[in-house]
């Protein structure tokens, strides 16, 4: 499962970590290209649901993607990097954005190629790699109910970017630092006249490797080689049965416990990634003083009004249709 990810770098540095061989043997670099609906990219430690992170993706396969004036289609470069939104809209789908409440965070691939929200985009061609510097997942802790978030990332050199120096980056450590690469689809969705496409994509999941069951029977499908990443993004030449056959799940993989408060979507704090002690990880949920309430139980109170908005006003989420 793979519900919240980290990807606080800035563009730059995502396009330089994503650097490439072509076809014509040169060493290549994605570019950026803006989104529309995004006039400004935000890097976030803690991408949830709705929100706009960085995806590679083949150049021919979107206009978002188009060449522009400074870069002929004869450059070679046969990728491009683009802000889209986690949890993809699909192209059938009527009405208002806030209307659509099918769960397309995550879709498995054993059953990618049954259900029409997942078969459309992939007949069309529309794969695509999402970046970041790990997922999360949570692990229930044994004796209470509190779930203990993990942030799981590649074992290479340099997993987390955020805190290193950006020029460094882009120039002496340009050719080691690491990104995670998630095998995902997308979709575009054609809202009211006038308003720019949705670009939206759902990340795929596989069977957990053996290593990754203990904090869940699920995990993102991680493309580890180059290979494996040209094979997905190359729709023109790779069918969709192929593509699918070079994901698997992965062992190769680091882990450490983080901060609970980033379970609150809203919590967009640059330490959300960073490691806690795992003492205090481990630590049960201290009993409330004797006679005070929970929230819950305040809320079953008898008396007690219940409210669909929330503290600024705005209406409570929709609950999704279906979890993976």
């Amino acid at each position: 499962m793979c519900g919240r990810f980290a990807c606080a770098v800035d563009p730059e540095v995502v396009c330089c970590a994503c650097r490439y061989r072509g076809h014509d043997g040169a060493v290549q670099q994605p570019k950026w290209r803006d989104n529309p609906r995004v006039p400004h990219y935000y890097p976030s430690a803690n991408v949830a649901p709705t929100n706009y992170s960085p995806v590679l993706v083949s150049r021919k396969n979107s206009k978002l993607a188009a060449d522009d004036e400074g870069e002929p289609e004869t450059s070679g470069n046969e990728r491009v990097v683009i802000p889209m939104r986690f949890g993809l809209i699909p192209s059938w789908h009527r009405g208002e954005e806030s209307g659509m409440h099918l769960s397309t965070t995550n879709c498995r691939w054993e059953g990618i190629l049954e259900k029409k929200t997942f078969t459309t985009p992939l007949k069309k061609g529309r794969r695509c790699v999402v970046l970041c510097e790990g997922y999360y997942d949570w692990k229930k802790l044994e004796k209470s109910k509190t779930k203990q978030p993990y942030i799981i990332y590649t074992a290479k050199e340099k997993p987390f970017l955020q805190s290193e120096n950006k020029d460094e980056l882009l120039t002496k450590s340009a050719g080691k630092v690491s990104l995670l690469k998630l095998a995902a689809i997308f979709d575009v969705w054609r809202p009211s006249e006038g308003e720019p496409d949705v670009y939206g994509f759902s990340i795929i999941t596989v069977a957990a490797a053996k290593s990754l069951i203990w904090i869940h029977d699920r995990m993102p499908a991680i493309l580890l080689s180059e290979e494996e990443v040209s094979q997905w993004l190359d729709f023109e030449k790779v069918p969709a049965e192929d593509a699918l056959n070079v994901i698997h799940p992965v062992e190769d993989l680091k882990w450490h416990p983080v901060t609970r408060a980033m379970g609150n979507a809203g919590y967009k704090n640059p330490d959300a990634s960073k490691p806690i002690p795992l003492e205090e990880a481990e630590d049960k949920v201290k009993p409330l003083p004797k006679g005070q309430m929970t929230m819950a139980s305040f809320l079953r109170a008898p008396g007690t009004k219940r409210s669909s908005t929330g503290a600024d006003g705005q209406s409570s989420p929709l609950k999704l249709a279906k979890r993976e």
